[in-house]
């Protein structure tokens, strides 16, 4: 069974190119479940074929299997080559068994995270977001398979490792990419992502940079993104969050994309320190730690109002 879901938000296309995308759609949903992956479009397959072809390469349906991308708790994310539409897609695979198993707290499994993640992916449609394209999920079968986007520059942290701090124009430039997609999220599709950091942010062959993982983000409701989980990167929380308070998921998404740029710009994290409770202790008491950044990066934002 296959079904279909459309991202809400930003429109790529016209509504005449909408209406004509989603004839060509529903002309070619057969066997073959071929549809254009620069649409809006995402599908839902509840079939997953494995096979090997005569050269020894490893398909799940049309999606040839190529090189390991990496490795996370709870899925392998492998390179993979469309042989319908012949491009180069991401392809995150998870054991549906494991993930039931696995407890993450009280009446909480992976697998409800996993649900969770799936279900902010498909209302998210942003040149700044990393996309979501097909969920196959075949009841038959112990593994879930989600194809995405690939984004094949790399992360912005790897970037930053090999080659140092960022020059003044990338780093504005990158930085106005990220508040572009987290606009987007906040106040289009009302979501929180709750782990922004440069691990988290990929970019492409044209160094464009797009957000990634929503695996702990939550969505608006009523208009309220308060919270007290304590969710994150510990060297990208918020003091509010180090307090152990309750905290405004907006504002700390915020604070977390300001030490973003803070690594973008020095090459370095804003906090040090040696244990959990020193970096709280760091973190509550240097909130003004943008104010260190380098009269030439600074220049670019002297101009922008308090943050939070």
């Amino acid at each position: 069974m296959i079904q279909e879901t459309v991202a809400t938000g930003y429109k790529r296309y016209t509504a005449a190119e909408n209406k004509k995308i989603d004839t060509s759609f529903h002309s070619q949903i057969d066997n073959s479940r071929t549809v254009s992956m620069d649409t809006t479009v995402i599908i839902e397959s509840g079939l997953a074929v494995t096979h090997t072809d005569q050269d020894g390469h490893k398909y799940i349906n049309q999606y040839m299997l190529l090189d390991k991308l990496g490795r996370g708790n709870y899925a392998v994310v492998k390179l993979c080559f469309d042989t319908r539409l012949y491009k180069k897609v991401a392809m995150k695979i998870m054991n549906k068994a494991r993930l039931k198993k696995l407890c993450l707290g009280k009446d909480k499994t992976a697998y409800k995270l996993v649900e969770n993640e799936v279900a902010i992916m498909k209302k998210v449609c942003h040149p700044n977001i990393v996309q979501l394209y097909e969920i196959i999920d075949d009841p038959k079968s112990n593994k879930l398979y989600l194809v995405m986007q690939y984004i094949g520059g790399g992360t912005l942290l790897q970037r930053i490792k090999q080659g140092g701090k960022l020059s003044a124009d990338k780093c504005w430039n990158h930085f106005r990419e990220l508040v572009a997609g987290l606009d987007y999220c906040h106040n289009v599709a009302g979501i929180v992502h709750r782990d922004i950091k440069p691990e988290n942010l990929l970019l492409d062959e044209n160094d464009m940079l797009y957000i990634s993982d929503f695996g702990i983000s939550f969505m608006i409701e009523n208009g309220s993104d308060e919270s007290r989980a304590t969710l994150g990167s510990a060297y990208f929380m918020a003091p509010e969050i180090c307090k152990c308070a309750n905290y405004k998921g907006r504002q700390t998404d915020i604070w977390a994309s300001g030490v973003t740029l803070y690594y973008m710009a020095m090459g370095k994290l804003p906090f040090e320190a040696t244990s959990q409770s020193k970096l709280a202790h760091a973190i509550i008491n240097d909130p003004y730690f943008c104010s260190r950044l380098t009269n030439d990066v600074g220049s670019h934002f002297h101009r922008m109002p308090t943050p939070r």
